[in-house]
């Protein structure tokens, strides 16, 4: 089976990326993937509303948002 470059992106509140949480190759198939709530410097974020964007091909295919609690 083929596998495609998929890659999760976190997202502010005003669509600024502030963190990459995967970049690679994935096969078909349900996958999961974590985000420490840290930003690519490896720093906390401030509790609140963020949004993780899945590019598949380098095309947006999925929008999800998520709370970050402290």
């Amino acid at each position: 089976m083929a596998s495609s470059p998929v890659g999760f992106e976190v997202l502010d509140a005003a669509g600024r990326r502030v963190a990459q949480v995967s970049d690679r190759s994935w096969s078909a198939g349900r996958w999961s993937v974590a985000w420490n709530g840290t930003d690519q410097a490896g720093v906390r974020l401030a509790p609140g509303v963020y949004f993780v964007r899945m590019r598949v091909n380098e095309q947006a295919v999925g929008l999800r948002k998520v709370a970050l609690l402290n």
